[in-house]
């Protein structure tokens, strides 16, 4: 179910559909923390959590969010791993990477894809507005110029189809 709403934040008004976001962090309490930080914003719609990188992918595949919260150390599979992965599949799916340490991590996330990195402790002060920002970005790329920005993102490539310059794996 889809809303329409105006909410005003410390950048102005943002009107729209609420941003769909899954956060990706293998310590439960810290998701905890994102889930009641974000569920106090109506233009927010947490749709899943996942607790590593693998998961974050089958999420990505079957929830479609516009945004991922992810974590940069995991096991089984990584932040950045994840990252690059799932921009592979959804180019227009924007990521934010959360790390204990932003500044040794920033430079792989965003070679991975990540649109920005945050340390956990800037979370409850900068999230919110990172989130807008990030939705702002993946809207005006995405967006051809005379044409307004699709928010669904069903023009994406399904899970093991190859881009065009890459084959598929066999």
């Amino acid at each position: 179910m889809c809303r329409e709403l105006t909410v005003t934040d410390p950048t102005g008004p943002i009107t729209g559909i609420p941003i769909r976001v899954l956060i990706v962090d293998n310590h439960s309490i810290f998701r905890q923390v994102l889930r009641n930080i974000l569920g106090r914003y109506p233009d927010v719609e947490i749709v899943g959590e996942a607790a590593n990188g693998l998961q974050a992918v089958e999420r990505a595949d079957t929830l479609r969010p516009e945004l991922i919260l992810m974590d940069v150390n995991m096991p089984l599979m990584g932040g950045i791993e994840a990252t690059r992965t799932i921009k592979d599949r959804y180019p227009r799916m924007v990521i934010i990477g959360l790390s204990a340490d932003a500044k040794e991590h920033r430079t792989t996330m965003h070679a991975a894809g990540a649109f920005l990195v945050l340390t956990k402790e800037d979370v409850v002060h900068e999230l919110y507005v990172a989130l807008h920002r990030a939705k702002a970005e993946s809207a005006r790329i995405a967006a051809p110029a005379d044409e307004p920005p699709q928010r669904d993102g069903q023009e994406e490539k399904p899970p093991g189809q190859a881009s065009p310059e890459k084959p598929a794996p066999s």
